[in-house]
């Protein structure tokens, strides 16, 4: 069997769910037609794609890889499709291609950019794994992008990619209003080693190994009561106490959860800015810079709990 861009989607939509039985409701089929299908899809990659546990699947090594490549090449058929719609219909002289993570910066420069360059379009594209965002930038299906990564796990760019960094900022933690260290004005990350966690899946850069990582360091290995990735469940199990979540210091706290720095600032994530040498937004990356560090800052101010850390931290 040949892979076809609806097994591409089986995969990623299994992904998504984190379950078979979640995919198989999103995709309207079947779990054990699901089931099925992907079997024939591991056979043809040659192994397993998902391993099976009492909580759903997660992806082995080889799944990472086929899910970020399906990714991939399922944006460049978008792409293609868009760009065949326009042009059939007149299309845009000048496009710019925004992509990035969900934070802080995408959607405030991506208004910053259409109010300095009205002579472009931008088409805004979010995505969960900065290494795919990375890698639409590099093949030229994204002029540029918002990414994330992590100390020592620092994202390598190719040479026709150029960028800066934005800003770096700590990993907070969010948790219900109710939690008995929520009155704290900042929490040791080594007194929460006994608390049920909320992660979601692998983005491809680092995390959430690198926080799994850090607890180990400090002398635990974090229990993780839920993997989610969806917003309104993952505010609704934060509000019930149903576990923590480490989070960007601008997380925006729904009611009911209140996000804490943690103590010494133990991890970090540095946000950046990337862009194709051959885009025509390169000759204005200096530029580009600076109203992605606009976008920033007035996401910032509007996050009490992170201007507070930022008073202290500059000791102001």
């Amino acid at each position: 069997m040949e892979l076809e861009p609806r097994h591409l989607r089986i995969v990623c939509a299994i992904a998504d769910e984190g379950s078979i039985t979640r995919a198989a409701s999103a995709l309207g089929v079947s779990q054990p037609a699901l089931t099925a299908k992907l079997r024939r899809i591991e056979d043809a990659a040659g192994a397993p794609l998902f391993a099976r546990h009492q909580r759903g699947v997660e992806p082995t090594a080889l799944g990472e890889y086929l899910i970020a490549r399906s990714r991939a090449i399922l944006a460049d058929l978008e792409d293609l499709a868009g760009g065949l719609r326009r042009r059939a219909g007149g299309g845009y002289a000048h496009e710019l291609r925004l992509g990035g993570i969900s934070g802080p910066i995408i959607v405030g420069l991506a208004d910053r950019l259409a109010e300095a360059f009205p002579q472009w379009r931008v088409d805004m594209r979010a995505e969960y794994s900065p290494r795919l965002l990375l890698d639409l930038v590099a093949t030229g299906r994204l002029d540029a992008a918002v990414v994330v990564d992590y100390p020592g796990r620092e994202l390598a760019t190719p040479s026709h990619v150029d960028g800066c960094r934005v800003v770096a900022d700590p990993v907070f933690v969010a948790l219900g209003a109710g939690h008995r260290l929520a009155a704290r004005e900042e929490i040791e990350l080594a007194e929460l080693a006994d608390e049920a966690w909320v992660l979601p899946r692998s983005d491809g850069a680092g995390w959430p190994e690198y926080f799994t990582n850090t607890c180990r360091a400090l002398g635990f290995t974090p229990v993780v009561g839920h993997h989610v990735a969806e917003t309104r469940l993952l505010h609704e199990l934060l509000s019930a106490g149903k576990g923590l979540v480490p989070c960007q210091a601008t997380f925006p706290a729904p009611e009911g959860v209140v996000v804490r720095p943690l103590a010494g600032s133990p991890m970090w994530l540095r946000h950046r800015l990337l862009w194709h040498r051959a885009s025509p937004i390169a000759a204005y990356g200096d530029r580009l810079g600076e109203l992605a560090v606009e976008a920033y800052e007035a996401c910032a101010g509007l996050r009490p709990q992170y201007l507070r850390w930022r008073r202290r931290h500059d000791g102001s």
